[in-house]
């Protein structure tokens, strides 16, 4: 019924950069749903930061306050390509480019290109170096962290209380096999008033594809990243996986490093033509084309396609992308708003996809919520007595509203529905009511104001 040139309509949203982006969060975004990062340059490097959208600092027991140093999320850690001299800085020589249709991102400098996608198929952020520098200078791939690698924090309910609830722990180490260079990430917290520990490991596992390991030397810079040096001239191929879990006994490291030994072909031609098949076909299920005379109308079909294309990159995981940075944020992993997610503010980017026939891409959304029904449940009758009911709070952590002991339970329901003042809510009660955001919001200090 009509002939529709894809590639040419979906690339009028290609993000070109002329010169190089100011600020980190002003790269070119990348991502399969699950694994994404955001690209961007300084004048002798190209940046990445792994961010995953199932890497949680703590969950819904956490000791700690809401926005709290501990209320962090969605980062595995960080990748640098950084040479010697300054090829990103002359902006005569400088392009960036992201290609849409392909979900691909090109950084060009003097004689240095850097091409670069996160593979639809595989958590594999997939890199092709190619220096065409007439003096090749050294390359250095490196891994690194924003922390120490074992930061740990006492939680108590507030200062002047002295009420230890918990003992936060985030801890980081590098290691090599082979050819591979990887990064473990663990967080783990003990609390006094549940019997539960919380814990999440990520990994990260960097392999430079066809290069001898025997002449890979890791270089220790400080504490907080690992390099490898590579002699500059012609193609490198690196190849950067992913992995988390929430669970104590996972193998996130092996799950990460097996990624890598079990991609059969690992040039970046083959893994681009699998990468691409992949989003040609999303994009071939829908459209819109809209023009204007002042341009207007093509300003707002960029902006719908743009939209899929971030969704895409971001909504194919087990959980849904954060409201605030999505999976494209580069300044490690402490968001604005916290780690919870804002129902309002993480809705309006899946309204559009209903009627964009993008139906699948809104499934990490609904499956938390439904994996949150059977506490939601539980919460309407501790909260108010409701016998047949779900509450899903506005904002809440991932998995959805705290279920209280049964103490704190009466307390807090005889104080929500007015049988009782703030003031007799007990000290456990309140310790355990200092993240999850309706808790905390209800039982939080109002000094000055009355005890309402």
């Amino acid at each position: 019924m009509l002939n529709v040139d894809y590639r040419s309509l979906v690339s009028r949203a290609d993000l070109v950069y002329e010169s190089p982006a100011e600020a980190s969060v002003e790269g070119t975004p990348i991502g399969n749903g699950r694994m994404g990062t955001t690209v961007w340059t300084t004048p002798d490097s190209v940046r990445f930061q792994i961010n995953r959208c199932d890497v949680f600092a703590t969950d819904k027991y956490h000791a700690g306050h809401q926005w709290g140093t501990q209320d962090y999320c969605g980062a595995c850690g960080q990748f640098t390509i950084s040479t010697t001299g300054e090829p990103f800085r002359d902006r005569q020589t400088f392009r960036q480019h992201l290609s849409v249709y392909d979900a691909e991102a090109l950084v060009a400098g003097d004689g240095l290109r850097v091409s670069c996608f996160v593979s639809s198929l595989r958590d594999i952020l997939v890199i092709e170096i190619d220096d065409q520098r007439t003096q090749p200078q050294l390359l250095r791939v490196s891994l690194s962290m924003w922390r120490d690698p074992e930061v740990q924090t006492a939680l108590q309910l507030a200062p002047e209380r002295e009420i230890e609830t918990g003992t936060h722990t985030a801890s980081y180490q590098f290691s090599r096999l082979g050819a591979q260079l990887l990064l473990l990430q663990k967080f783990r917290e003990q609390r006094v008033f549940t019997d539960r520990e919380y814990v999440c490991s990520s990994a990260m596992a960097m392999n430079l594809v066809d290069v001898d390991e025997d002449q890979l030397e890791i270089d220790v810079a400080d504490e907080r990243a690992r390099s490898f040096a590579l002699p500059g001239g012609g193609k490198t191929t690196i190849l950067l996986s992913s992995s988390a879990a929430l669970e104590e006994n996972a193998d996130v490291l092996g799950d990460a490093a097996a990624l890598l030994d079990d991609t059969p072909d690992r040039s970046y031609a083959a893994l681009r033509d699998e990468h691409t098949t992949w989003w040609h076909k999303l994009w071939s299920r829908t459209f819109i084309h809209l023009t204007s005379d002042d341009g207007f109308a093509d300003f707002l079909e960029r902006l719908y396609t743009l939209h899929i294309y971030y969704m895409a990159a971001t909504s194919r995981g087990r959980f849904p992308p954060g409201g605030t940075g999505l999976l494209f944020q580069t300044r490690g992993d402490l968001f604005h708003l916290g780690a919870q997610y804002w129902i309002w503010i993480v809705e309006m980017g899946y309204y559009p996809m209903f009627a964009a026939d993008m139906l699948d891409l809104t499934d990490p959304w609904f499956d938390m919520y439904v994996r949150q029904l059977p506490d939601c449940r539980t919460a309407a009758g501790q909260r108010w007595g409701v016998a047949d009911g779900a509450f899903f709070p506005e904002t809440a952590p991932f998995g959805g509203p705290v279920v209280l002991p049964e103490k704190a339970a009466e307390e807090f329901r005889n104080y929500l529905l007015g049988v009782a003042p703030k003031s007799s809510l007990s000290d456990e009660t309140r310790a355990l009511c200092q993240y999850e955001s309706q808790l905390f919001v209800t039982t939080k200090s109002t000094k000055g104001r009355g005890d309402v």
